[in-house]
């Protein structure tokens, strides 16, 4: 059995209190002042102190119900639900008629997560009042129920009000040690621990608890459809549609809702809808692909081109034909709705509703989705961008990309695969190239992350300078105070930018603009000529994209520095495998970094030897001192000016690497093979020993290695290239590192490269022709 507080149903504190409540009500209520005095007059004996069992509250049923209908009238909201209980308690004995209803039609969910509720709200005031802690309690509580007849959940915020009820100690106070009060600081939400310390047999609740609500049932569905679409991992699955059909369709009180996406990709429209399904193969089960000329022979297509909503009333009574038409009505569908999503300004697709229900979508509902339209357009717009990554990673899982310098070692598997004859035993194995020799190299856009910030920061700042600057002077010329109202949320929006900008900020800041500034822009207002032409002004900077000029630059800036190392870097690595065959892979990100094998195993045929190694680690070491030259050369040419850091590993040990077959991609095997991958990932931030002085720097080559004879032997590189005038051999550092998490001992040479501009060859000029300008 549980363990529970005593709690005595009595209206002494109201009785008690009554002259002066009475008073106060009276005040504003001077037609109650009869029916007040009436009451007091009338309470019998039995009422009074502690009332014992429903019978009572039975046999005065007319009199309570006269008192809680005056007490009811102090909180002025005659549409709210209004119930008193007793103390702390869910156990109703008066409820009002929209309380009544709402228990008649719901049954309680959690019964024990309520239990929960109430008994720890009880410690808290027993903790505050008699143990002086000083915890801050919220008096609202989410009450969920189920209703009887539809099954939907239903949500009421519940405010209690406590000044009727009293904790009364019973018997001598306990006394808390320290031990017991920093327990109870660790375990506020453990009941258990809290009736351990202070079993509940020692108080008394005393009195009533009047509890006042609301129902919120709208604000937490919509709390859920936005979750649920900002979830976009799930955007093209038959469960995500569902999901947001069930979720929508209480929103908008249409219990057969039908919902359907659409995305335009290039020139076909993607419709998701569990319930379509395309006539051919496709990829997504529960998507349908039509031709956009297709779809333009249609009013529905019409009006989302156009940027329109449009709503049928009844589609069996629409003249419009087509295969659209006869799939809705195929699917049952009669009542539909239908509007455009955009992003930054341009059609991305649509929203469909239907319903089997004539006159179920109306313009008085579905004008409930304009807070969620936004949070369609970024969820379809970032599904589309997923849908391109997901069809990439799909041809490379059926038809995976394999570097043609290893593809024979794959054949030969597949080949000893499909010749095997005993089935049990059949099956496809990782491949593994063993004693292969590591090279690793990068080159960094050094400051990307704050030349990224600064461009938004400054965009941002820009537009809200400009939406400032046009508020301030229609507050000044029409004292109109919702435009003062945006200049101080501007103002806000400003400050909160100076100390920290993130992605959410970005987002709200876009947000607020585009919903509350630009539609108060363009909403007729009766102002100056003067005014209405900077507002023109405001709508042509944004329409040709001026708002978003730095964050324009940063782009291409990257895209322009990617596009020169990446293509010089592939030009090169062709060449290069005309030493050897070896494995060559790239990432690019900020800037690109690349992995290299190379080793016996690898090559189909010929004898490896360590000079091939040798020379392939001098053609890296003098492709990156290239790429810094050129970066150095077309830098001041980009939009943002931005410069790389130039970076090697070395390692002379050999390594085990595997192509995983169930993850599809190479992965290195052993403890100490796995340092290596560790050192590459870690590498970026490391800091030279003793100082706060980062390894990477502009202008500079950093090689990582571990072994004396590694340095022995790129040093004797640095001296050649120096002689070639690819560096400065009067600039060599030979330093230490400091310890990475799980790597020691590191040291590097770090040398400047040679920039001058009178050593750009000729190659080099072609380059930055092929691949930049």
């Amino acid at each position: 059995m549980k363990k529970r507080f005593k709690r005595t149903l009595s209206l002494d504190l109201l009785l008690k209190g009554w002259k002066d409540t009475g008073k106060d009500f009276i005040k504003e209520h001077p037609e109650y002042s009869k029916m007040a005095n009436q009451e007091i007059e009338m309470i019998p004996d039995e009422l009074k102190g502690e009332i014992i069992g429903r019978e009572i509250l039975e046999k005065y049923k007319d009199i309570i119900e006269m008192i809680m209908k005056t007490v009811f009238q102090l909180y002025k909201d005659e549409n709210g639900i209004f119930a008193a209980s007793y103390p702390l308690d869910f156990k109703f004995f008066y409820m009002n008629r929209l309380c009544d209803e709402i228990f008649k039609k719901t049954e309680t969910e959690e019964e024990e997560e309520n239990f929960k509720f109430r008994e720890i709200h009880t410690y808290i005031l027993i903790l505050n009042k008699f143990y002086n802690f000083d915890f801050k309690i919220d008096d609202f509580h989410i009450n969920k129920k189920k209703d009887i007849k539809t099954g939907k959940m239903k949500y009421f915020q519940m405010k209690l009000d406590l000044k009727y009820m009293e904790i009364r100690k019973r018997g001598e106070l306990k006394e808390l040690n320290k031990q017991e009060r920093n327990r109870i600081m660790e375990n506020l939400r453990n009941l258990e621990v809290l009736q351990e310390i202070i079993p509940p047999e020692n108080f008394e609740l005393y009195g009533f608890t009047i509890m006042t609500g609301r129902d919120i049932t709208n604000q937490m569905l919509l709390g859920e459809i936005k979750k649920e679409l900002l979830n976009t991992s799930k955007m093209f699955s038959i469960e995500y549609i569902k999901e947001i059909e069930k979720l929508l369709g209480q929103f908008l009180d249409v219990s057969d809702l039908k919902i359907g996406v659409g995305a335009i990709r290039d020139e076909k429209i993607l419709i998701l809808n569990p319930e379509r399904y395309s006539k051919t193969s496709c990829i997504y089960e529960s998507s349908s692909h039509y031709k956009k000329e297709t779809m333009m022979k249609n009013k529905i297509a019409q009006s989302v081109f156009s940027g329109e909503e449009l709503l049928i009333n009844d589609i069996n009574e629409s003249k419009e034909k087509g295969e659209i038409i006869d799939q809705l009505k195929e699917m049952g569908l009669r009542n539909i709705y239908i509007t455009p999503l955009f992003y930054n300004k341009k059609i991305l697709g649509f929203l469909e509703l239907g319903s089997s229900q004539v006159g179920k979508l109306n313009w008085i509902n579905v004008k409930r989705l304009e807070e969620l339209i936004y949070i369609f357009e970024i969820a379809v717009k970032d599904a589309l961008e997923k849908f391109e990554n997901n069809v990439t990673t799909l041809i490379k899982t059926k038809y995976t990309s394999i570097h043609p310098s290893i593809e024979w070692k794959f054949k030969e598997s597949a080949i000893n695969y499909l010749e095997s004859n005993n089935e049990e035993e059949k099956e496809i194995k990782n491949i593994f190239f063993e004693n292969v020799y590591p090279l690793f190299g990068e080159c960094d856009i050094r400051g990307s992350s704050y030349n990224r910030n600064k461009s938004i920061k400054d965009d941002l700042t820009y537009q809200l300078n400009l939406c400032k600057e046009i508020l301030n002077e229609i507050y000044l010329e029409k004292k109109i105070p919702i435009a003062d109202e945006k200049t101080y949320e501007i103002d806000n929006f400003e400050k909160s930018m100076e100390e920290k900008l993130s992605s959410g900020d970005e987002l709200k800041i876009e947000k607020f603009i585009k919903k509350e500034v630009e539609p108060f822009f363009n909403n007729n207002l009766e102002i100056s000529e003067k005014i209405k032409n900077k507002i023109k002004n405001y709508n042509k900077l944004l329409e040709k994209g001026d708002l978003s000029k730095n964050r324009r630059n940063f782009d291409v800036s990257i895209s322009k520095l990617n596009k020169l190392l990446s293509g010089y870097l592939e030009k090169s690595q062709n060449d290069a495998q005309r030493m050897f065959p070896h494995y060559f892979d790239k990432q690019i990100t900020d800037g690109i970094d690349h992995s290299i094998y190379i080793g016996k195993s690898l090559a189909e045929k010929g004898e490896f030897s360590k000079i091939y190694l040798k020379n392939l680690r001098l053609w890296q070491l003098i492709v990156i001192i290239n790429s810094a030259k050129m970066v150095d050369n077309i830098k001041n040419k980009l939009p943002i000016p931005m410069d790389i850091t130039n970076l090697i590993i070395v390692q002379d040990m050999p390594i085990t690497i595997y192509f995983d077959i169930d993850e599809k991609r190479f992965k290195v095997e052993g403890s100490y093979n796995i340092r290596y991958e560790i050192i590459k990932k870690r590498l970026d931030k490391a800091v030279i020993k003793g100082t706060n002085e980062r390894l990477t720097q502009i202008g500079k080559i950093a090689i990582v290695y571990s072994q004396d004879s590694e340095k022995k032997e790129y040093l004797e590189y640095i001296d050649y290239l120096s002689a070639k005038k690819y560096l400065n051999k009067g600039d060599v550092e030979v330093l230490e590192l400091d310890d990475l998490q799980g790597i020691s001992g590191l040291k590097a040479i770090r040398v400047t490269i040679n920039i001058d501009k009178k050593e750009i060859n000729e190659n080099l000029e072609k380059e930055i022709k092929n691949y930049f300008e």
